[in-house]
């Protein structure tokens, strides 16, 4: 049986390591510090590989009409700053997918009618292509993006028919040319936390997990073409925040939110699973490590 202990959390997005501190190295990125009430921050990050990085900025307080990215093809040496196409006058970023040096994919939802524009770009973000998506619900906001190989690819949302939320998923197979609805166990009232950015979703092969309000964690064997859901036995119905899976069977889920029931803060809570997440069993947190309810984030290192 494989150690689950190898799963490193990260606390408010930070990785604190005493002996490794002097193997981390600054990179600025052209974009002002600190952050202040008008200073956008990099909030999604996308690493392609140790030379490529693009990230999508927000700003620190604001209306989320940021619509700006950064990218390196140097590992961070020089940066190039670049804007992702607007589709309304208030919009955000949620996530950004870099397939290689000049390919990424970005995801924007606008505000206040709640809709999801898809984009691709193949130039290094000078121009982007909309992607047509199949949506037809009244309100969609994506959550994550992510593609398998140049060809498979999966986008989940939460979706409102005019009666109640739910989570839905679409794929494609052709490299974003179509989208189709996939098919997912969806629950009236069930959505997904989305302000984790990388952390919201875990990825090991063909197989997908990412977890749910309802304390649900959902997972795709086959690229996303179809889900299931299994229950995490939290205290309460609490909203999963993150999931990290080690391989196809050992991960970790965490909370660290109000619970959905009584909106009452309620201290970080995790569950491990050796079985892909159909079965978990509780992990022990140190209360001096883990009293912050404000955020948390899970990293798997091999």
């Amino acid at each position: 049986m494989r150690s689950i202990i190898r799963l490193l959390f990260l606390l408010a997005g930070i990785l604190i390591s005493l002996q490794t501190q002097a193997q981390w190295t600054a990179k600025y990125t052209g974009v002002p510090t600190p952050p202040s009430n008008d200073l956008p921050y990099p909030y999604m990050i996308s690493i392609v590989d140790s030379n490529t990085v693009c990230a999508v900025l927000h700003e620190w307080y604001g209306d989320f009409s940021d619509n700006r990215f950064v990218r390196t093809a140097d590992g961070g040496a020089t940066w190039q700053k670049g804007v992702i196409p607007e589709k309304g006058p208030l919009g955000y970023t949620i996530n950004v997918l870099g397939i290689d040096a000049l390919t990424a994919w970005a995801v924007r939802n606008t505000l206040p009618e709640e809709k999801t524009f898809l984009f691709k770009t193949t130039d290094g973000g000078a121009n982007w292509t909309e992607a047509l998506l199949p949506f037809t619900e009244d309100s969609i906001v994506a959550i994550g993006i992510h593609f398998f190989n140049d060809l498979d690819g999966v986008l989940y949302v939460e979706a409102h028919d005019g009666t109640a939320w739910s989570i839905k998923a679409v794929h494609t197979q052709d490299g974003g040319q179509t989208w189709n609805y996939s098919n997912t166990p969806y629950l009236a009232g069930e959505r997904i936390f989305m302000w984790y950015g990388n952390n919201v979703f875990s990825v090991q092969g063909d197989t997908m997990w990412f977890g749910t309000s309802l304390s649900r964690v959902f997972r795709s064997v086959d690229k996303g073409l179809n889900w299931e859901a299994f229950d995490v036995p939290f205290h309460h119905t609490r909203p999963i925040d993150c999931v990290s899976f080690l391989d196809a069977k050992n991960g970790i889920a965490a909370t660290a939110l109000s619970d959905s029931l009584g909106g009452n803060i309620a201290f970080n809570d995790a569950l491990r699973t050796e079985d892909g997440g159909e079965t978990w069993t509780r992990i022990p947190i140190p209360m001096d490590i883990f009293n912050d309810p404000r955020m948390v984030g899970l990293a798997a290192i091999p």
